[in-house]
């Protein structure tokens, strides 16, 4: 019987409710929320593409009133959690399925972009080995964006409350861990501004069409075109 495999997007922050998402560096409030929403709905329109993957969305507790239409859908398998201690809710979620199945796991942070359908595949490939496999995905500025695992333990994400993980750290934790470390990268997190001007170039190019479709692309251009003096 094959493995089964699922790919769950985690929450770096409040996305949909206005009055409380962080605000992003010279952005206002209202675009920060377009910003982290285009981010977020960038990872669903990229993954609704793929066919063998069981997706699980995950929310800020204090965005469960805010959700838009397209995440109302009863069949998605949604949480809610606490971002700013993400890890809490995440085991659970992640124990559970993995206690009930011995599924391959992919999480992708919601801050993260230019991650591929191909990418995940072969991200995939390499959980599906016999071994305590832990994929780990470095983005340009050294932050952790994605995590892959085929087995689980309670100390994979003890040291750790937020999505803001830098990979050196990361490195010193899973030492302690009984597990082959796998690092893969050519992505992005967006963090701050010099980050958003990155994604300006990169969503710029036409190869990006291959994780950010021209509808979502429309969603970012707003942005560039109300902050481009700064771009």
């Amino acid at each position: 019987m094959s493995v089964k495999s699922y790919i769950i997007v985690v929450p770096a922050s409040p996305i949909f409710n206005r009055e409380i998402v962080p605000v992003f560096e010279n952005l206002s409030q209202a675009d920060s929320s377009l910003l982290y929403s285009a981010m977020y709905r960038n990872h669903m329109d990229m993954l609704s593409k793929l066919k063998d993957y069981s997706i699980v969305y995950c929310f800020d507790e204090r965005d469960r009133d805010f959700l838009p239409e397209e995440f109302s859908d009863e069949s998605l398998d949604k949480h809610f959690v606490k971002s700013n201690e993400v890890w809490k809710g995440m085991r659970k979620i992640i124990a559970d399925k993995v206690h009930q199945e011995s599924p391959n796991i992919l999480l992708l942070f919601s801050n993260s972009i230019a991650i591929t359908p191909s990418a995940i595949s072969r991200y995939f490939n390499i959980l599906s080995h016999d071994d305590y496999n832990l994929l780990v995905g470095r983005s340009s500025s050294g932050k952790i964006g994605l995590l892959g695992l085929n087995y689980y333990e309670d100390r994979l994400m003890e040291d750790f409350s937020s999505c803001d993980i830098n990979y050196d750290n990361f490195l010193r934790h899973a030492g302690k861990l009984n597990s082959c470390l796998f690092t893969v990268d050519s992505f992005l997190t967006v963090e701050n501004f010099e980050h958003f001007r990155t994604l300006y170039k990169i969503l710029s190019k036409k190869e990006s069409i291959e994780f950010c479709s021209h509808e979502i692309h429309e969603l970012f251009t707003h942005l560039f075109i109300e902050y481009k003096e700064q771009l």
